[in-house]
């Protein structure tokens, strides 16, 4: 993968909404570039909000759910995360199952 470009406001806006130290960002964002589910593998609600947040953010290209977050990439830059909306974890979890069963990971 080429490199990840992190903005200062990602950053800061990790460490507010996760509560998790400054130096793992990186870390996180690669996992949910990597593993997190995309627009293509959603369906229902959370397709709607995918699309509502491509609206929103108009030079977010890349969005990604992982564990509980939705991370807004430019190319292999993040702009910024915020906590996925407690109605739709649900549907990701279950995405996240079949992804795994279909890829055959158990992570």
């Amino acid at each position: 993968m080429s490199n990840l470009y992190i903005t200062d406001h990602s950053e800061r806006r990790f460490k507010e909404r996760t509560g998790l130290p400054k130096r793992l960002v990186t870390a996180k964002a690669r996992e949910a570039l990597e593993r997190g589910i995309t627009h293509a593998e959603t369906t229902g609600q959370l397709r709607r909000y995918y699309d509502k947040l491509y609206a929103e953010h108009r030079t977010a290209n890349n969005i990604r759910t992982y564990h509980n977050y939705v991370y807004i990439f430019y190319y292999d830059a993040l702009i910024t995360m915020f906590p996925l909306p407690q109605s739709l974890r649900k549907t990701a979890i279950k995405i996240w199952r079949k992804k795994q069963i279909d890829t055959g990971n158990t992570d």
